[in-house]
């Protein structure tokens, strides 16, 4: 549905039953036809029951009875036909009815016999717009100011029909005729400007602007526009006088700074567009925040073509620039850090975070952006040591627990994981997705360590808060497999993780090992070769392990110990298979 500047279409019953619309035309009577005029009681019993009539219908209307609300009205259009009150709620019980042909043609009969109604124009207007015609829409509004000439919300209404309608010289034309009625100002100027745009008339608008400033200098907004024109049209120099002249108003607008950020940018002088941007980012004008959203779209070119030295130089430059204007501004920090890291500057990002987290006013966001840094360079040692200091500056949040446990189960630490994983659960949680985590995790390093009631209590908690989760329930049916118990259910665990992901190498060789312990040797050849295929590369000793053991069930004994042994070389710490290597079983 268009939207219209003022006139929204709300209309009770008391206002048309209070209309002329049930007033019947008085003769003048004469001697000899006395006796067949009606008396002025049978008259007014005439009048009360087509306004009771009226009201029936009225009622019908409103209960939502569309059907019969038509019925009535018809009846009271057949007695008269030049009831246009009635003409015209037909018209908008059609609109409710998304019978748009039949609105139209109702509403259309009720301005024929009414046509000094405004509120049938602009329900007409709103009619054609949803019928799509914006063009006889705007031709409606045309009409409908005939009749109230005065009024300049029309006029607006009307021109943005007609822009709509991609009739934008007609546009123009009606702000000017709002102009002339109001005098110029800067909103009449607002809606023309893209439309001037559009038809590239710049001349025209840089007229227009011009004008504005002659009215009153002072407004750094008119310069904007000037500065916004000139840069359109490629006319950089005009457009870096006019942003500058903004400057020289206000020290502080930061839309100023980014415009001429842009054209140097543009234009490839790397020299001034530093210029501006340390100026921007050194001003006591400016605020932290608008700092920062100067600096997003350079950080996200930088993204884009990381490459660039000249680029990457400048931003580092102006990330310096920013913390030593604002070096106790907490977002700041973080931003800079988060630019490193998205860069790909982890180890600089690291050296930024621990500077900050040093001090004692360090949030505790970036400790965990420190934590997250530490993980992403799988610097397991200092982030299990960074997790458990941050665990003691917060100790009721269990992000820290999570870290702690996480980098303690990389390095195999087991007791400490379970440790870090059981205090973390017994904490608040504003994040269900870390406490699931958790639980796997705790499943995990349970099973390592042969605490199975701990580990099977924990996955079951885990699957009770999301059933689907394809790593719940690969490793429970995992570790249940390695156990040789429940292999039905491990199975259809298994089997569930593999749908709901895809060639996951990891998910297919618990598969193929659940398979292998339940005797389907045959079967599980068969995942373990897709298990291999998806891991490419990046196949792990359990799955060199496993391939092995699967290939010896099936008499290809040869076969099996060249994988025993690629299983070795990546991990000598493995007596069982040094074992199965020697015994050749």
């Amino acid at each position: 549905m268009i939207k219209f500047k003022r006139h929204t279409i709300f209309f009770l019953a008391f206002l048309i039953l209070g209309s002329t619309a049930f007033a019947q035309k008085k003769s003048k009577k004469t001697k000899s036809d006395n006796a067949a005029t009606p008396t002025i009681k049978e008259d007014q019993i005439k009048r009360l029951t087509q306004e009771a009539l009226f009201i029936n219908a009225m009622q019908s209307k409103m209960l939502g009875n569309y059907n019969e609300a038509i019925y009535r009205f018809t009846a009271i259009i057949k007695e008269n036909p030049n009831n246009h009150a009635a003409h015209f709620q037909m018209a908008q019980i059609f609109y409710s009815m998304n019978q748009l042909d039949k609105a139209e043609a109702a509403n259309k009969t009720a301005l024929s016999l009414n046509p000094k109604d405004e509120w049938y124009y602009v329900f007409l207007g709103q009619i054609k717009a949803d019928r799509g015609d914006l063009s006889g829409a705007a031709d409606v509004y045309r009409d409908l100011l005939k009749i109230k000439s005065d009024d300049i919300d029309l006029y607006y209404d009307w021109a943005m029909l007609l822009e709509e309608a991609k009739r934008v010289e007609e546009a123009i034309n009606v702000y000017d005729l709002i102009e002339k009625k109001t005098g110029e100002h800067e909103e009449v100027f607002v809606y023309k400007l893209p439309l001037y745009e559009s038809t590239n008339q710049h001349k025209k608008a840089l007229e227009e602007v011009n004008k504005l400033i002659a009215l009153d200098s002072t407004q750094f907004r008119y310069y904007g526009y000037l500065g916004d024109i000139y840069a359109k049209s490629g006319n950089d120099e005009k457009a870096i006088e006019a942003y500058n002249k903004i400057l020289a108003l206000d020290s502080g607008n930061i839309l100023a700074f980014y415009a001429l950020a842009e054209i140097y940018n543009i234009k490839g002088d790397v020299a001034k567009q530093k210029k501006i941007l340390t100026d921007a980012i050194s001003s006591k004008d400016i605020s932290a925040e608008d700092k920062i959203k100067l600096l997003l779209p350079a950080i996200q070119e930088q993204i884009k073509d990381n490459d660039n030295e000249a680029n990457k130089k400048l931003l580092d430059d102006l990330l310096d620039i920013l913390v030593k204007a604002h070096p106790q501004d907490q977002d700041v920090l973080g931003l800079v850090a988060e630019s490193y890291f998205t860069l790909g500057e982890k180890e600089k990002a690291e050296n930024f975070l621990r500077e900050i987290t040093k001090d004692s006013a360090a949030t505790k966001d970036n400790l965990i952006q420190l934590l997250s840094v530490l993980s992403e360079l799988e610097k397991y040692d200092e982030l299990y040591q960074e997790s458990q200091a941050g665990s003691e500056r917060f100790p009721d949040d269990p992000t820290f627990d999570f870290f702690s446990g996480f980098s303690a189960t990389i390095n195999k630490n087991y007791e400490a994981a379970q440790k870090a994983y059981q205090s973390g659960l017994k904490k608040e949680f504003t994040n269900e997705a870390l406490r699931l985590q958790m639980l796997i995790g705790l499943g995990d390093v349970s099973s390592e360590l042969k605490d199975f009631e701990i580990a099977d209590n924990s996955y079951e908690k885990a699957l009770e808060i999301d059933p689907n989760n394809a790593t719940t329930l690969n490793n429970y049916a995992y570790y249940l497999s390695l156990r040789n118990i429940e292999l039905e259910r491990a199975e259809r665990m298994s089997k569930k993780s593999n749908l709901l992901e895809d060639n996951n190498a990891a998910f297919q060789d618990t598969y193929a090992w659940i398979l292998y312990q339940k005797g389907a040797y045959s079967e599980a050849l068969k995942w373990m070769e897709k298990s291999m295929a998806s891991a490419k590369d990046f196949v792990s000793v359990d799955m060199y392990d496993h391939y092995g053991d699967i290939l010896y069930k099936l008499n290809r004994k040869s076969e099996a110990l060249q994988y025993w042994k690629k299983a070795l070389d990546l991990d000598s710490n493995k007596p069982e298979i040094a074992e199965k290597i020697e015994k050749n079983k």
